[in-house]
Parts: C-alpha cells; structure tokens; sequence
C-alpha cells in the first residue's frame, strides 16, 4: 500500500446510495450494494455474505464453496458453536488419521506398551455417528453444547489423547484386529457425514485453525492455532481486533 500510494486511483467501489456530481470523469466507480450483513471489503462481512448465501441458496444451483469460520467476538452461541465444532473436527481427525495409516495399523497398536486406551477411539467414534444422526435428524433430545464440568471433563482428557496419538506417536492400547474393525466402521461414518458436508473433506488430520482479525488486511495479525485453548485465549485477549477462527485446508484436491 505504501509503494502504490502516491499514485491516482483511476478505479474504486462504491456503496451503492453514494452519489457523484462527475461521473463521467476519472476514477472510473463500480457501485455495488454494501450493508452491515452484506459487506465484502471485510472480514467479518464476508461471513455475512457468506450467511446471506446459505439462507438462500436453491438446491442445484451452482454457490459458494468456503471453509467454515465462525466470529469469535460475537455472540456466546456463536462461539459455543466454534466449540462443538473443533471437538467433533478433533473426532474426525482422530479416524482420518488412523485410516491413513492402511495396511500399517501395527504403528499404532500395541496391545501390551500401549499408552493411550482404546477409548479414545470408541469416543470419537461414537461422536461421530452422534453428529451425523444430528444431519439426519434422529436426535430428538439436542441441546447443543452441554457445558458441564464433566463433559468439559470427557473433552478435555481426548483431546489430550488422541493429540498422543497423533502428534506424539503414542500407541493404543488395542490389537490390530480390533482396530480394523473399528476402522471400518469410522470409514463408513466418515463418508456418510462427508457427503453430507463437502467441507469436512478438507480439514485433514491436524485440526488446525486460522485466526483472523475481522477488520485488518495485508495479513497483518493471522495466526494459525490447533489448541482450542490457545485460540479462544487469543481472541478474549485480543476483543477490539474482533478475531474470526476460520477452518484451515489441510487436504484440499482442486478439480479442473
């Protein structure tokens, strides 16, 4: 910005009820609609344009493909449902990486030195198929996120876990076997849940996030977190910079 400054713009945007005595004069304006739910020229807008589409989107018709993101410095629901989602993206991650593994499942069994219990697993699992009965609609007793101290609890001690696994090269507890059975079936839930939900194919195995100021630009202020911890730290310590958590590509396939 500070190279191209002193240089006259010859094209700008508009709002779209600005008005002009010279309009047939250099700068040349593109008006376009901009409102407080529909503002491209910032983060934060963007999400809105983004909702805006969601609403009213037709089926069969050609939209908007995007990483999910979430306004940390919005409202608690909005920010809870960050929450629901980094848990049950740690319970995908936890299978996808397991999966990747294949024909290999010996580097991670170990039913004698294993350090981490095979419940991880069965707890993922079981968020799973809990999710995608939530798409659907089979769960009659939803409440969203339950914040209680023992749930918090149950979260807490596998998102430790599985992160073990993944990032540490622990073992699990369990035969090979059994781990292929489980497999199995987490290969079945995962491709229901990713039909249903085309972003889930991007997210990979690391959970990791883009933390973003809603009104900054030239990337200034971006960091990337996989602690959930870390993240909602960031953005409570950071309010005036108002920070959007948007879900990072970790395995993205570009079709041509």
């Amino acid at each position: 910005s500070k190279i191209i400054s002193h240089f006259p713009a010859f094209f700008i945007w508009q709002p779209k009820a600005q008005r002009d005595a010279h309009t047939d004069v250099l700068p040349l304006r593109n008006r376009v609609r901009r409102g407080r739910n529909l503002d491209f020229s910032t983060k934060v807008g963007l999400i809105g344009c983004a909702e805006q589409h969601q609403w009213f989107h037709q089926q069969g018709v050609c939209g908007m493909s995007h990483p999910r993101f979430y306004r940390l410095g919005g409202s608690s629901e909005e920010r809870m449902a960050f929450i629901e989602d980094f848990r049950q993206t740690q319970c995908r991650s936890l299978l996808k990486y397991i999966l990747e593994h294949g024909q290999r499942l010996s580097e991670l069994a170990d039913p004698d030195e294993g350090t981490v219990s095979i419940s991880v697993v069965h707890f993922a699992v079981t968020n799973l198929k809990k999710h995608f009965d939530e798409f659907e609609h089979r769960t009659l007793d939803d409440d969203g996120v339950k914040n209680t101290e023992s749930e918090n609890l149950e979260w807490q001690n596998f998102i430790m876990d599985s992160n073990q696994v993944m990032r540490n090269n622990a073992k699990i507890k369990v035969t090979v076997p059994l781990l292929e059975e489980v497999s199995k079936l987490s290969r079945i839930y995962l491709t229901k849940i990713e039909d249903r939900r085309r972003d889930y194919k991007w997210d990979g195995c690391r959970n990791l996030w883009i933390l973003k100021p809603g009104y900054q630009c030239r990337g200034l202020g971006i960091i990337i977190r996989s602690s959930i911890d870390e993240i909602l730290q960031w953005a409570t310590n950071n309010p005036q910079r108002r920070y959007i958590a948007q879900k990072y590509l970790g395995k993205l396939k570009l079709k041509c």
